[in-house]
């Protein structure tokens, strides 16, 4: 029973839920309210879906999307919107907000009369409203209950930053468990600053890598075990492209249970044909609109450069507009790389320099693996990993070039590091298939353990050196 025990505390899914846990707890108490990446934003989506608002469809008087809030969580959301807006503008002028901290912002919260509203306010999405409900409904079921219980803001927030940790964690753990191979890249993955932020806050990015890995997970099981169902597979494929836009394109991923031919592509098709009608049915039904009011509000761009059907007749006729502007991008690379580690909070919130080559290193030694199969599946594993990554490179791009990039822009426009971290397994699975040799697993074992805890403290420190220092 002991040796049971032990095996099953050393396993890589349960130490990811302890330390996922640990620290998604100091991050929640840590980070300030609304100072996740957009945490204004999904927060009033989770609350509109929460209401029953699934199809955002109440606009104010210039034609953007909103939705109303009670008075109460209406003040305080301004509130603490408004000390985001100063501590980002603070971390921005200079290295550190010596200027700005969150304890004078607490201080000024608990002695402050505000001024709320007799009426409900109505607060605009910010680029949410085009998102569907799937990575909101822990955050949506919280804010629910809180609505019930005529809970304020803050706990509404906590709470519902609490689902989302408890939701992300297993789901990642699940899907630790299931895979056949790269269980410590998974562990390492998911332990980015980066990572540990995104479900530590009110986001969509805790819910898209926990459904990605959920997703390899079961293809790669099946292609080596045979031992998923198709129904299983097909409802997490569709989950995960419902989960983001850009996500649609991990549908390829069937395609790797089985030899490639007719027969196995039609079968592949099948099983991701729910995901892809969902997706497309979603964008119909509710709209491409991302909030592009902020654009051309901003830059005095016309507002149809950012319509889906105008856009793409553009890029037809201008064929290396959308190449051209993609790969320009690419020279931020370094930049790219370190916003994957960990730029938290508003891209303001830099880990100290020298986290970055070493969190760099552990995940690249808890990432040298081996996939010990038969040379076919080898490359066929290899092969759909590798034109996924492509696809989801070239998608993510794509969307942004559509939806808040104008036409005389050179690069594309909103292009950030995290968006990337769902193909990090991608790549160590490439790498894998092609490796001579495997690194003894408590090796990898070490190097995911100490990526993870040198990742919680970096993250901390972080925080409590631009917010609360």
């Amino acid at each position: 029973m002991r040796l049971r025990v032990a095996r099953t505390w050393r396993h890589p899914a349960a130490l990811f839920v302890v330390l996922s846990l640990l620290s998604g707890a100091l991050t929640i108490a840590a980070t300030p309210p609304l100072r996740g990446a957009d945490e204004n934003a999904h927060f009033l989506r989770a609350y509109g879906i929460a209401k029953g608002e699934i199809l955002t469809r109440q606009y104010d008087a210039r034609g953007r999307k909103g939705l109303w809030l009670p008075p109460s969580v209406a003040s305080d959301f301004s509130y603490f919107d408004a000390a985001r807006e100063r501590a980002f503008d603070a971390a921005r002028e200079r290295a550190g907000s010596a200027d700005f901290n969150y304890r004078a912002v607490f201080r000024a919260f608990s002695v402050q009369t505000r001024t709320i509203a007799p009426e409900p306010v109505f607060k605009l999405y910010g680029g949410s409203e085009g998102y569907s409900p799937v990575s909101y409904l822990p955050y949506a079921a919280v804010a629910g209950l809180a609505k019930l219980a005529d809970l304020g803001f803050l706990p509404m927030l906590y709470l519902m930053r609490v689902a989302g940790l408890l939701a992300a964690t297993a789901l990642i753990a699940y899907a630790i468990a299931v895979t056949p191979f790269l269980r410590w890249p998974f562990f390492a993955v998911a332990m980015l600053p980066s990572a540990i932020f995104a479900r530590s806050v009110v986001s969509a990015d805790g819910a898209v890598l926990a459904t990605t890995l959920v997703v390899l997970a079961l293809c790669l099981d099946t292609a080596v075990n045979g031992r998923r169902g198709r129904a299983s597979r097909a409802a997490w494929i569709a989950v995960c492209a419902l989960s983001k836009p850009s996500q649609l394109v991990f549908t390829l991923l069937e395609t790797m249970v089985r030899r490639i031919g007719w027969r196995s592509l039609l079968e592949a098709a099948a099983v991701a044909a729910p995901a892809v009608v969902l997706a497309v049915a979603w964008w119909v039904v509710a709209g491409t609109d991302m909030g592009a009011w902020r654009m051309y509000e901003a830059d005095n761009v016309p507002p149809e450069q950012f319509q889906v059907g105008w856009k793409l007749s553009y890029m037809l006729a201008h064929p290396l507009q959308f190449p051209a502007a993609m790969f320009a991008g690419f020279g931020d690379v370094g930049e790219l790389w370190c916003q994957l580690v960990g730029v938290l909070g508003w891209l303001d919130m830099r880990l100290l320099p020298a986290c970055y080559p070493v969190l760099t290193g552990l995940l690249s030694v808890a990432c040298i693996d081996r996939l010990h199969i038969l040379p076919e599946a080898r490359a066929r594993i290899a092969l759909v990993a590798a034109a996924t990554a492509f696809a989801y490179v070239v998608l993510v791009f794509a969307l942004l070039f559509i939806t808040v990039t104008p036409v005389p822009a050179e690069r594309v426009i909103g292009t950030q590091g995290r968006y990337f971290i769902v193909i990090v397994p991608l790549l160590a699975l490439i790498a894998a298939a092609f490796n001579p040799f495997r690194l003894p697993e408590r090796l990898q074992m070490v190097a995911a353990l100490a990526l993870a805890l040198i990742a919680t403290m970096a993250t901390l420190e972080a925080i409590l050196r631009v917010d609360w220092s």
